[in-house]
C-alpha cells in the first residue's frame, strides 16, 4: 500500500476485492474451518486490480473501500479483450467499541458492479463467468447467461462480540442487469470461545 495524502492509501496487485466482512477476514481468525456457503457462492475473491482505501477524517471508527479489477481471475492485465473490468466497494464502520468490556459492533455495506466480458463461451473461472459459477462452489449453482451481461451483487454486514461471544451475519442479493436474473443469499452464525 502506497500513502497518498490527498486520498488515503493506493494499492495495486492480486488481493482480495473489498467486499463481504468474512471474505475480508484471513482464514486462520474464522470461527468456523470454512466461510460460509454464501460468502463462497456470492463474494469475489482475489483479482488483479487497483484500489483506495482510508478512514473518514475526524472518524476513525469508518473506513471506506473503492477498486476497479479484472473479474475472470486471469493473472494477466495485457488481454483485455474481454472486457471483464469490474468496480468493487464497501464501507465498513465500528459502530461501538468498549475495550473495557470488550465488547464491538460492526456495520458494513458493500457492492459490486460486474461484467462478464467476451471470454465467457471460452472460460468458465471466478464470479459471473462463463457458465456462471456464483464464486467458489461452482458444482452447487450454475447458470447460464450471455456474453457482455451485465451484474451488480450488493451486500450488508454486521457483527457483534461481548467477550467470548460472537454473533455475525451478512446477506447478498445479486441482480442482472438484462436477463432478469435474481439471487440472494445470507447467513448467520454464532460462536463462544472457551478458553482454558
Amino acid at each position: 500500500a502506497l500513502p497518498i495524502s490527498a486520498v488515503g492509501n493506493v494499492r495495486f496487485g492480486h488481493f482480495v476485492e473489498p467486499f463481504s466482512l468474512e471474505r475480508q477476514s484471513r482464514k486462520e481468525l474464522l470461527p468456523f474451518m470454512e466461510r460460509s456457503v454464501a460468502t463462497r457462492n456470492f463474494s469475489p475473491g482475489r483479482n488483479l486490480g487497483v484500489m483506495l482505501y482510508n478512514d473518514l477524517p475526524n472518524h476513525e471508527n469508518l473506513s471506506w473501500f473503492v477498486g476497479a479489477f479484472r473479474g475472470n481471475k486471469r493473472d494477466d492485465f495485457a488481454n483485455s479483450t474481454s472486457n471483464d473490468w469490474t468496480a468493487t466497494g464497501r464501507v465498513a464502520w465500528l459502530a461501538h467499541y468498549n475495550e473495557c468490556d470488550h465488547q464491538l459492533l460492526h456495520i458494513g455495506f458493500g457492492a459490486t458492479a460486474r461484467r462478464t466480458g467476451t471470454a465467457v463461451a471460452e472460460e468458465g473461472n471466478g464470479l459471473w463467468t462463463g457458465r456462471v459459477p456464483l464464486g467458489d462452489l461452482s458444482s452447487l449453482i450454475e447458470i447460464q447467461v450471455n456474453p457482455n451481461s451485465e451484474f451488480n451483487v450488493y451486500n450488508i454486514e454486521l457483527a457483534w462480540a461481548k467477550g467470548p461471544l460472537t454473533l455475525q451475519a451478512e446477506g447478498y442479493h445479486a441482480e442482472t442487469n438484462g436477463q432478469r436474473l435474481y439471487m440472494t443469499g445470507a447467513y448467520a452464525q454464532v460462536s463462544y470461545f472457551l478458553y482454558g
